[in-house]
């Protein structure tokens, strides 16, 4: 086996690891798990007021929304990578490879 075979398949199998840890719980709610049935009592007084229209402005909810984490990135990127030049990231190398590599640091 060849190098760039045991490197796809160590993809594959990272692949295969990352699928399973999400998916075979997911399958095991879905099979055996019952959601908690809900309901509301009668007799509620929060549920007798008037309906509210809006309490946050939709101006301020996108300011924030986007702003706030545009700024906490932007302010943050040069104090976890101080060398910007050494920040390349090869397109072609995205998925959990790139992750191990890249973000884990093995």
């Amino acid at each position: 086996m060849d190098r760039d075979s045991k490197k796809l398949f160590h993809k594959v199998i990272v692949d295969l690891l990352c699928l399973g840890s999400v998916g075979f719980p997911v399958l095991m709610f879905y099979m055996f798990g019952s959601p908690y049935q809900r309901g509301f009592f009668c007799g509620d007084e929060s549920i007798r007021y008037p309906f509210k229209e809006s309490t946050v402005s939709s101006n301020i909810l996108y300011t924030v929304g986007l702003g706030l984490p545009t700024l906490v990135v932007s302010n943050n990127l040069p104090i976890r990578s101080p060398d910007v030049s050494s920040m390349s990231i090869n397109v072609h190398k995205m998925g959990s490879q790139y992750f191990v590599n890249n973000i884990v640091g093995t």
